[in-house]
């Protein structure tokens, strides 16, 4: 059964998600000494043979410490380090001296908005960072806004927010109702894209506990899109998704050589079907229940691309 799960978890993921782009392997990694055995040790590995995260000087990663905001800040920098500058000036914060060890990190987290102060002038580089944070954090910055632009294949967000929020955030969490309301819709297009672990039943967000290290590298594998790096049991979602009667028919048309999608509800499996003497070559993201879609015609040897949207579809146009 679990193989069975796995195997359809890949097959979801090939045909609704991009990949994201990662920090550059270093030459060398640190070897940990204390995740082998541990839930996440597989993540964590592959995490810092990507030199996205550390251990610390004794070999150590400890994996259950909580995680402070400047950590993970610093995380977030070393994953996305192509983020965009988004804000001028930084203020003074009056608790971010410059002899603090994340002076910099901070301020340039602040700069390209993976931070946000406080009201009171504040940055809070030593607090631990909240489950709720850190994963509406790091699904800004995996699936950022159009800023109103035509929607294209290219700029379709990795894991569309869904169309009901409040209805996936009660069906995925058993403690939804203590999810903030500042936090619903990324926490919405976050667990729609199962981004999100609890280890180890997979029912709850607990927003306000911190984030251990563990589980901080937990989201961020999740966010790669790279499968088996995390026990699919602990992947909020997966529980109920994998046994959908419209998951078995999108696979079976995948076995099949078809292609296809599910709405952003999750709920409908939608076959794609080519227009009579064209062929259909492949599908973009969905977002809103619309697709983007590369055909080919059909009695023609040489590839061409098509542009035209229609519909929401990618059609050809002459």
């Amino acid at each position: 059964m679990l193989s069975m799960r796995i195997a359809h978890m890949k097959v979801l993921r090939s045909l609704l998600l991009g990949y994201v782009l990662l920090a550059a392997p270093a030459a060398t990694a640190q070897t940990l000494r204390d995740t082998s055995q541990h839930w996440a040790g597989t993540c964590i590995e592959h995490l810092a043979q990507r030199k996205q995260l550390n251990g610390y000087p004794d070999g150590r990663f400890r994996p259950e410490n909580r995680l402070t905001r400047a950590e993970y800040a610093v995380l977030m920098l070393n994953s996305f380090p192509e983020t965009s500058t988004a804000v001028g000036e930084i203020p003074k914060f009056k608790d971010l001296s410059p002899q603090h060890w994340a002076y910099k990190a901070m301020r340039l987290a602040y700069q390209k908005r993976i931070l946000v102060g406080y009201p009171d002038n504040t940055l809070r580089p030593d607090r631990p960072i909240s489950r709720v944070e850190a994963i509406a954090i790091l699904y800004n910055l995996v699936s950022p806004p159009s800023n109103g632009s035509e929607v294209m294949a290219w700029n379709l967000p990795r894991f569309p927010l869904p169309d009901n929020p409040d209805q996936i955030l009660t069906e995925q969490f058993e403690d939804a109702a203590q999810i903030p309301a500042w936090a619903k819709s990324s926490l919405s297009g976050a667990a729609a894209g199962f981004m999100v672990v609890d280890y180890p039943q997979g029912r709850n967000l607990r927003p306000q506990d911190a984030t251990t290290r563990a589980e901080a590298a937990a989201f961020l594998c999740q966010a790669s899109e790279i499968d088996g790096l995390v026990p699919v049991t602990a992947i909020v979602g997966t529980r109920k998704f994998v046994q959908s009667a419209e998951l078995q028919r999108l696979f079976r048309a995948r076995v099949e050589g078809k292609q296809g999608w599910f709405d952003t509800q999750r709920q409908v499996a939608v076959i794609a079907q080519a227009i009579p003497g064209w062929q259909l070559l492949s599908l973009g993201k969905p977002q809103e229940n619309r697709v983007a879609a590369w055909f080919n015609d059909a009695s023609q040897v040489e590839k061409k691309d098509f542009w035209t949207i229609r519909d929401g579809w990618r059609s050809p146009s002459i």
